[in-house]
């Protein structure tokens, strides 16, 4: 079966993402530190840029339940990969298909480098989709990569179970 070089070129690059959170995260030693970002999107932790790890998370996912684009759009860097447009576009239609009831998470591992901060997080999410009562529960492990711009924490990259 051939694939057009679009789609490999695709692969290769998502690939390389991944080796390079990967690289990124080795030296590191697994802790786990509780947070919450449920009612009024505060994350209480402890550890080594955990804090700084917590609030970045803690910042995405409180606009993104907010269901404010402008805010949204604000904590995605220009550079973010694969593609930034395609990100902010998901998010705001997430917000008209579903309204979050719950979103809690828990960091993994969280380590800088210079100016890059890589979160390993897991989180549990309710949900009420759009047209329906009933309440939907997911859950999963997503891996942000931020970059320090104008000194604020801007997503540069996401891999692992998508939280939009």
């Amino acid at each position: 079966m051939w694939l057009d070089w679009l789609q490999i070129s695709k692969m290769m690059k998502k690939l390389t993402y991944i080796l390079a959170l990967t690289m990124m995260l080795t030296p590191l030693i697994a802790c786990k530190a509780q947070t919450s970002s449920s009612e009024t999107g505060t994350a209480l932790v402890a550890g080594h840029h955990w804090e700084e790890g917590a609030a970045a998370v803690s910042a995405i996912i409180n606009a993104y339940r907010g269901s404010f684009p402008g805010k949204f759009d604000a904590l995605v860097s220009e550079e973010f990969a694969p593609n930034r447009f395609e990100l902010t576009n998901r998010v705001e239609q997430a917000s008209t298909e579903k309204t979050i009831l719950n979103f809690d998470f828990s960091i993994d591992q969280s380590i800088m480098k210079g100016d890059r901060l890589a979160v390993i997080f897991d989180w549990t999410r309710t949900f009420i989709p759009k047209g329906s009562a009933a309440q939907t529960k997911d859950s999963g492990t997503t891996n942000f990569v931020f970059a320090k711009e104008a000194g604020i924490w801007r997503l540069v990259r996401m891999s692992g179970a998508d939280i939009f």
